[in-house]
């Protein structure tokens, strides 16, 4: 038996304007940070950020993580990693 299940945020796989909305919707993602160097790529995002103090580079790389965090909240987002699959 199939469940269906209501979607109330996001891009529904298979709709044709699904790869448009979802680069307008993701290409904001680089105004999360001023200090971090975000590369995005069709389906993946890398973060980069270098320091020669680890210290200042945890510190950082934490409070801007932080700020990215909202962003994803904000627009209704969730982070995947290989472990959800």
């Amino acid at each position: 038996m199939l469940n269906i299940m209501e979607l109330t945020c996001g891009v529904p796989q298979g709709f044709i304007l699904g790869p448009v909305l979802v680069l307008i919707y993701m290409n904001d993602i680089i105004n999360a940070s001023k200090i971090l160097h975000l590369v995005l790529f069709a389906d993946d995002t890398n973060i980069f950020l270098s320091d020669a103090n680890l210290d200042k580079l945890i510190f950082t790389l934490n409070n801007e993580l932080a700020c990215m965090s909202k962003w994803f909240v904000v627009g209704l987002l969730t982070i995947k990693d290989f472990f959800d699959y």
